[in-house]
């Protein structure tokens, strides 16, 4: 059978789209989504504007006493580390700065020398007792 000639009066035909697995996508199917512009990313990963990620917050400085304190309790002087790890840690909270760690470190590190070194002495001093008074 063949198909009847197209007349005049006759209406045009449309194409309707098929579900045909190896159609080619057209060209529309890439175009951005009608919502975000040409300024606008789509893709993840990046913020929208007006959606930008926090600004970093700046180091707060660090206390030159507290790091200080730190170095001389680990040289293991007793009674500096004490001393200026009280005053950096009450001159941080004032402040506000960083390395409260530091001069609690080093104030801990100057009490221990402390107890240490009085441990020290006093062992030697009983040993010398002991030897000048005939113990031994």
């Amino acid at each position: 059978m063949s198909a009847p000639a197209p007349t005049q009066q006759s209406a045009p035909t449309t194409v309707q789209p098929t579900m045909d697995a190896h159609a080619q996508p057209s060209a529309d199917a890439h175009a951005p989504h009608p919502a975000s512009g040409p300024h606008q990313p789509t893709w993840q990963g990046h913020p929208q504007p007006g959606y930008a990620y926090p600004a970093p917050q700046p180091a707060r400085p660090m206390s030159g006493l507290a790091i200080t304190t730190f170095v001389l309790g680990l040289l293991g002087l007793a009674i500096l580390p004490i001393v200026l790890g009280h005053i950096s840690i009450a001159m941080i909270r004032r402040s506000g700065q960083g390395g409260i760690a530091f001069a609690i470190v080093g104030t801990v590190l100057g009490y221990l020398y402390l107890a240490g070194y009085v441990l020290l002495l006093a062992i030697a001093g009983l040993g010398i007792l002991a030897g000048t008074s005939g113990w031994l």
